[in-house]
């Protein structure tokens, strides 16, 4: 887990994080936000951002174990959130391992805050023992917002809107590649 917060840290500079998979931590229904955060009673530094106040989530598995209070406490000092048993497809937080031991919630959607109204859908899928040994599989739908940067084409020819194919085309189209 250390190495995924450093990850968190270094590519959060570049832009939004999302994980996902099994991070084989249990986090009950712990909180991974600090719930009425505000800076109305202690003076805080100018860049310090306060934590939304988005909805509980909740979760099947009600085990919380060592790496799970880990994985919460990476969650609350990056500002990242589970998404599991938080939204459209998973209300109820799922089960995600079924195994000897039972069952448990181990694999995690978890991203920062200023994406948290771009995910849409998630969605644990059934236990099938022929896609894995004792995971579920897991999916979620985003909207994703991009820009195509242009300037790479600026050189391209103008592809005509009618073409009419003759006997030279053929020539004329290996010379012009």
């Amino acid at each position: 887990l250390d190495l995924i917060e450093k990850d968190i840290i270094t590519f959060k500079q570049k832009g939004d994080v999302l994980l996902l998979g099994d991070l084989n931590a249990r986090t009950s229904n712990t909180a991974d936000f600090i719930s009425q955060d505000s800076t109305r009673h202690l003076p805080l530094y100018d860049s310090y951002k306060i934590d939304k106040q988005i909805k509980g989530r909740k979760n099947l598995d009600q085990s919380l174990d060592e790496r799970g209070k880990e994985l919460i406490d990476i969650c609350i000092s990056n500002q990242m959130r589970i998404i599991n048993g938080r939204t459209t497809g998973d209300f109820f937080g799922q089960y995600t391992c079924y195994n000897f031991h039972g069952q448990s919630t181990v694999d995690y959607l978890i991203a920062n805050e200023e994406i948290l109204d771009q995910i849409l859908f998630f969605r644990v899928s059934d236990f099938l023992a022929t896609f894995s040994d004792c995971h579920c599989k897991i999916s979620f739908e985003i909207i994703a917002n991009f820009q195509e940067n242009c300037s790479r084409y600026d050189n391209l020819h103008k592809a005509p809107s009618k073409f009419k194919w003759t006997d030279n085309s053929a020539v004329k189209f290996k010379e012009a590649l």
